[in-house]
């Protein structure tokens, strides 16, 4: 082989090699956010009446986390952009402020060039568009994240989030993708304590129901880390008006579920460390494979490939 022909050749494997670098892992990530459910009422209830398929039946295969906190903000917008930035979001709860570090979004689709329809933002609330993309400079519009709709006039229905989040997520199989359960905060901020409850079962349901029929796709099958939480709680029965609101550095606003399944994690697993909101974005880099540089928190150790030791749910 002549010099010149080897240093194509050199060039070449080099040229492939980065390529191959610069792919995402084989991994899809999906966030679920039953928004504004109270601890007391998921984990923290001894008998999980209100997520019994969620304990019984996926919280077996995966790992719980009984001391994870919403630390900054305790409302929608920044807790939803807190979970994606993996910083701490002061921004207005309206809509009107997007998050101001780069989301797992950006980070993904500027470190592999990938398209928009890579991510999805899978919304009920309007006004969590604004989770698409930051403001950062240095990433932004340019880099953000698909968002697909429903019609306004089924608003706060979170079968109608379900349908939403089954069809793109069945179709466009993005790597990353968060969807919002809006309609148990909607019970609540009525003063409607049934329905309250009723929309935490619901959403329990409609979620164990989407990861089985992740688990029933072919590209999904296996590959699929869900994780399960809260933007914020609510207030404890002895602060303001209660469960009704929620906003302030009460422990029934800052103490949420996390509950993550997938190919990484070993079944049946409890963690009882505090983890935070802000954990969640490096996890997902991690597991993907791309930086999240402006995120101080570190991910999961499971996603390091650092397994908890087995223990028993109580």
């Amino acid at each position: 082989m002549t010099t010149a022909r080897k240093f194509y050749v050199l060039a070449f494997a080099f040229a492939f090699s980065f390529l191959q670098a610069q792919q995402p892992a084989d991994r899809y990530i999906v966030i679920t956010v039953i928004d504004g459910a109270r601890y007391s009422e998921t984990i923290g209830d001894p008998a999980h009446r209100y997520i019994p398929r969620i304990w019984n039946w996926l919280r077996p295969q995966g790992i719980i986390y009984t001391a994870f906190y919403n630390n900054g903000v305790t409302t929608t917008t920044p807790g939803h952009s807190s979970i994606l930035s993996g910083v701490w979001q002061h921004i207005a709860n309206d809509g009107s402020e997007p998050p101001h570090n780069p989301t797992v979004f950006e980070y993904y689709r500027r470190y592999f060039n990938r398209p928009p329809e890579d991510e999805y933002v899978i919304l009920k609330k309007k006004k969590l568009a604004i989770l698409a993309n930051s403001d950062s400079p240095d990433y932004g519009q340019k880099y953000a994240a698909a968002v697909s709709r429903v019609d306004a006039s089924v608003a706060y229905k979170d079968s109608a989030a379900a349908d939403n989040a089954r069809k793109t997520l069945l179709t466009a199989h993005p790597r990353i993708s968060i969807i919002n359960f809006p309609e148990t905060d909607d019970a609540a901020h009525q003063g409607n304590w049934l329905r309250y409850l009723r929309a935490i079962r619901k959403a329990d349901s409609l979620i164990v129901d989407l990861w089985k029929k992740m688990q029933g796709d072919s590209v999904l099958r296996g590959k699929t880390t869900l994780i399960i939480t809260n933007d914020h709680g609510r207030h404890l029965d002895s602060v303001e008006n209660g469960f009704v609101d929620h906003g302030d550095t009460c422990e029934g606003c800052r103490h949420i579920m996390c509950v993550a399944v997938g190919p990484d994690i070993t079944p049946g697993t409890v963690d009882d460390e505090q983890w935070e909101q802000i954990n969640i974005a490096p996890t997902v880099g991690t597991l993907l494979g791309f930086p999240t540089p402006q995120a101080p928190g570190k991910p999961f150790p499971w996603a390091e490939k650092k397994q908890f030791k087995r223990e028993t749910a109580h």
